[in-house]
């Protein structure tokens, strides 16, 4: 039995209308495209049924050589201050005029892999976790760190409304000068997600492509930390700075110790005489 292109969904047939599909045994008919795709590749059009064989792999491409450290990989936070970065976006005048401050948050910073950069609010911690792949670039962690910024400074059911997106992209103007649309149009409208959920990503992807370019033309500067070099110099200073300081509380401790046993000497002197006196006053009478 033949069965026309048309009554069956085989992307093949669609492709060429001139081709007809014959499906075997009782699915003859049937609208089973996998079947029907099946059988073009030569197969009995149980395909689905079968457990075939895995395509070799395409070779892997090689490796990307990075540049390491002592300590393994250099990663984005190991020059970029992202402590300094968000004390500056903290005194932004936009978190002002938010009903909650976000003067007390707390960073916990994380790496991972990849050229991404995430990041989480925890409202009723007042935290926010942030967590940047290796080869993230420095607009993404500080984009993201704004983005996690503003979901603290507003209540917990704004999440990416219209409100969160007008927040952020008067943020974005403040810390950076970067005009941008806070109701940018989703590239690809998504099924399950709000329109609003998905723009605010769209806002996000703006916003990172023009601070690149502000960061590559050297009109924004992001906080760097010092070089390892510079780093060890000041640990060195901060740890002898330390040392006298442990040295000088310990003759101040040692002092206060000699003091006290010799009150404690006085004071078993006279404990010592009272209970003689006492003694010799009980024996006389």
């Amino acid at each position: 039995m033949t069965v026309n292109a048309l009554d069956v969904s085989c992307s093949s047939c669609e492709a060429a209308r001139g081709v007809q599909c014959t499906p075997r045994g009782d699915y003859a008919g049937e609208r089973i495209p996998h079947a029907v795709r099946d059988i073009h590749a030569g197969g009995t059009g149980y395909g689905f049924l079968e457990r075939k064989p895995r395509p070799p792999r395409a070779p892997s491409s090689p490796r990307r050589t990075r540049k390491r450290s002592s300590r393994g990989w250099i990663h984005p936070i190991d020059f970029c201050d992202v402590a300094k970065l968000l004390a500056a976006l903290k005194k932004l005048p936009v978190f002002r005029d938010t009903p909650h401050s976000v003067r007390n948050v707390k960073l916990d910073l994380g790496r991972g892999r990849g050229e991404w950069c995430s990041g989480r609010a925890f409202l009723r911690q007042h935290r926010l976790r942030l967590v940047v792949g290796e080869s993230a670039n420095g607009a993404q962690v500080a984009e993201v760190l704004l983005h996690e910024l503003v979901h603290l400074a507003l209540p917990s059911g704004v999440a990416h409304s219209s409100r969160f997106r007008l927040t952020l992209a008067r943020a974005a103007r403040e810390a950076w000068g970067i005009a941008v649309d806070p109701s940018p149009a989703p590239h690809a409208p998504s099924p399950t997600r709000p329109r609003g959920w998905i723009s605010a990503y769209v806002l996000d992807g703006l916003i990172q492509a023009d601070l690149l370019a502000l960061l590559a033309s050297g009109s924004v500067v992001l906080p760097m930390l010092p070089y390892r070099s510079e780093r060890k110099i000041a640990l060195a200073k901060l740890v002898e700075k330390r040392a006298e300081h442990a040295v000088r509380m310990l003759v101040t401790a040692e002092r206060r110790l000699k003091l006290a046993r010799s009150l404690e000497r006085k004071w078993k002197q006279k404990v010592s005489y009272y209970e003689r006196s006492a003694a010799k006053k009980g024996g006389s009478s």
